[in-house]
């Protein structure tokens, strides 16, 4: 299909023309079109172990989402490490999807860091279209990127904009932890 522009796509996905800024994170996924899949990347910045890639999808009980937040759920760099431990294993019991996927020192050494990222954003976008088919759309973190094929949004600091997003940080960011 024809690539469109993150921001028509979206508009797209999108349920309101309002502004969402500083919107609470979970009524700020609510407005866009579901299943959603929050993505994001954790440790890019390192200097050893792998890079790790997050995708999640939430659902959209109130009372779960809520249980999330109470446990601690935000951007994942203002949580402790008991407390995103914590969120994480509530996340495996409840989301509808998680997955995540990681790469060697020795697979970025060879490949490099960008065209790593595409695979595994790629394999997470995979993984999501066996369960869902065509339906959806994704929210990632940081900036647009190529070859996503659902509507979908790049988010500046989304880990601080959506629950979903923060959600996709923290299961990356415990799962890297535990295989360090």
């Amino acid at each position: 299909g024809e690539m469109s522009l993150p921001t028509k796509a979206g508009e797209l996905m999108r349920k309101t023309k309002k502004n969402l800024s500083g919107c609470d994170p979970r009524t700020f996924d609510s407005f866009y079109t579901h299943p959603l899949l929050g993505l994001d990347e954790v440790a890019t910045g390192a200097i050893a172990g792998p890079i790790a890639v997050g995708g999640v999808v939430l659902p959209r009980r109130q009372e779960v989402l809520s249980i999330l937040v109470a446990a601690g759920l935000r951007d994942s760099k203002e949580m402790t490490e008991a407390s995103r431990e914590r969120v994480a294993s509530l996340i495996h019991e409840h989301a509808v999807f998680y997955h995540v996927v990681f790469a060697s020192n020795a697979q970025i050494a060879a490949k490099g860091q960008g065209p790593c990222l595409d695979d595994l954003f790629s394999e997470v976008i995979a993984a999501f279209r066996l369960l869902f088919a065509d339906e959806g759309a994704i929210l990632l973190d940081g900036d647009p990127r190529l070859n996503i094929p659902y509507p979908h949004q790049a988010l500046h600091k989304g880990d601080k904009k959506s629950l979903t997003v923060s959600a996709a940080a923290v299961v990356a960011k415990v799962a890297r932890d535990r295989i360090m």
